[in-house]
């Protein structure tokens, strides 16, 4: 994480007390005229490798004398420094469309354009389902320029008065690391001390736990969307992608059981639906938590603060703020929280990847997609096999009641045949207990977290934390729960460790 432009005010310039001027120091406090004056001579030197030209202020003669009031050389560094300050701001903000960079990023990194994702996931989920080391980045690449081409929003992705197009400043990368190992690492290398003593090993990941995002921010911009900005950018974006993906794949999930409605097996799949539900509710609200409860809000702070910044040190403040304060609200900074978050969302997918294994073992796609051929062939009284066209005056005689009546019966017996298949494949010890793993896994992991939730909140007075256990809670079963166990944290006979064994966490 540190890079020049990140460590360019602390380490390109810096003060030597030996060599500053009596006169100069003030007193002891930290806003002695050296301190000033290495600020302005900073900001002067950005604007001169932008190779901005600058009107200069008007000279004013600085004349030591032993009689002359301190208050007279804090006057004039004051001025010169209020100069430098309006100028290097002025040139971010006008003449490189700082605010627009920004918008760029929340539209692409924070999700904040929901077409985007949905397109690129269109395009690309295929190919993100396979080992880094064996997709084609070159492809996602490409795949990703055409997303954001198809989705650009105008004025959102331009600067310079259209001039020039931001999107193209955004590029795909891909982590060796996992989400967690890569937090673990960031926090060893801050002086914390990771669990496997430095990040963890590298993994084989799926292309969409490790893809994220890049940004190609040019001098003098890179100050403020430094490589430091970037990975935390890279971090929520990792975090935001894994979790619609899980959200999008029990959705496809919903889609399905929607189908087999009409087989008449709801009783024999009542566990499996109501565990998808759980799952679904949770992470719809946790997306929705981290989209419209932290993203949104923490976003019109950061945009209120800027237009009443005036200097680029407060720029900085204020953009670091911002996100930092998302990382510590989408739960990037609590290590037990996102672990347990982690195996809750992978539990959520490999779910859905059993029941989409179900479906393909039983071929229900193509099997339901011949019932409505046959039935669209019948209704223009042709034989599955011809492929001519129809005949108008045939058609017509499909029209009549019983003609109706009888392609209605042919239909309940195929959807009959196709029923019993099904309830074959949902009664088998195979998928029972799968169903029961899963919702033991579940059950135990969520338990755990919405204790170590409630303990967090409670305890360390997290408002954050107060209002996602407000939408996870939405009926109270988990604080009652939480309250009548004293603390204790296991579900009902299932620990942590069973869940696991059974799924391979």
């Amino acid at each position: 994480m540190e890079d020049f432009n990140a460590q360019y005010w602390d380490r390109v310039y810096s003060v030597n007390p030996k060599n500053v001027l009596a006169f100069l120091k003030q007193d002891a406090s930290d806003n002695d005229l050296s301190t000033k004056i290495l600020t302005t001579g900073k900001y002067l030197n950005v604007i001169s490798d932008s190779n901005k030209l600058v009107t200069p202020m008007s000279p004013t003669p600085f004349v030591y004398s032993d009689s002359t009031a301190p208050t007279a050389y804090a006057d004039l560094v004051e001025a010169a420094f209020a100069f430098a300050s309006k100028s290097v701001l002025d040139l971010m903000m006008s003449e490189h469309s700082l605010l627009s960079h920004l918008a760029c990023l929340r539209r692409y990194f924070l999700l904040d354009a929901g077409d985007f994702f949905v397109t690129f996931m269109d395009v690309a989920e295929r190919e993100l389902g396979n080992d880094v080391g064996r997709l084609s980045r070159g492809r996602v690449q490409s795949l990703l320029n055409m997303s954001i081409r198809e989705t650009a929003g105008g004025s959102a992705d331009r600067a310079g008065g259209g001039r020039e197009e931001l999107h193209a400043n955004v590029v795909c990368e891909f982590s060796s690391y996992s989400l967690v190992a890569h937090l673990d690492a960031i926090h060893s290398w801050g002086g914390g001390v990771a669990e496997d003593g430095g990040g963890g090993e590298r993994v084989a990941l799926k292309g969409i736990e490790a893809i994220m995002l890049g940004y190609n921010a040019s001098w003098p911009l890179s100050l403020v969307i430094s490589k430091k900005a970037i990975t935390k950018y890279q971090l929520v974006f990792r975090h935001l992608f894994f979790s619609k993906h899980v959200e999008r794949r029990l959705q496809q999930v919903w889609l399905t059981h929607q189908q087999l409605k009409e087989l008449g097996n709801r009783g024999v799949m009542g566990a499996t639906h109501t565990l998808r539900q759980r799952m679904l509710h949770f992470v719809q609200n946790f997306v929705y938590y981290i989209m419209f409860e932290v993203i949104r809000p923490q976003w019109r702070v950061m945009e209120e603060a800027l237009k009443k910044v005036t200097t680029i040190d407060q720029v900085l403040e204020v953009h670091n703020e911002f996100l930092d304060s998302t990382l510590k609200e989408t739960l990037l900074t609590n290590q037990d929280l996102l672990k347990i978050l982690t195996k809750l969302m992978s539990t959520c997918l490999l779910f859905a990847e059993e029941m989409k294994a179900f479906n393909d073992s039983l071929e229900l796609d193509s099997k339901f997609e011949n019932v409505a051929v046959h039935e669209r062939l019948q209704r223009l009284n042709l034989d599955p096999s011809d492929a001519n066209a129809p005949n108008p005056d045939k058609v017509k005689k499909t029209n009549t009641p019983k003609m109706q009546q009888a392609r209605y019966k042919a239909r309940r017996e195929r959807l009959g045949t196709l029923t019993e298949e099904v309830k074959r494949g949902l009664v088998a010890d195979s998928y029972t207990q799968m169903v029961k793993r899963f919702a033991a896994s579940f059950d135990s992991l969520l338990a755990s977290f919405m204790q170590k939730l409630f303990a967090d909140a409670h305890s360390q007075y997290h408002s954050h934390l107060t209002n996602l256990c407000t939408r996870l809670d939405y009926n109270g079963f988990w604080s009652s729960k939480s309250a009548a166990e004293g603390g204790a944290g296991r579900a009902d006979g299932y620990g942590e460790n069973f869940a696991r064994a059974s799924l391979g966490l």
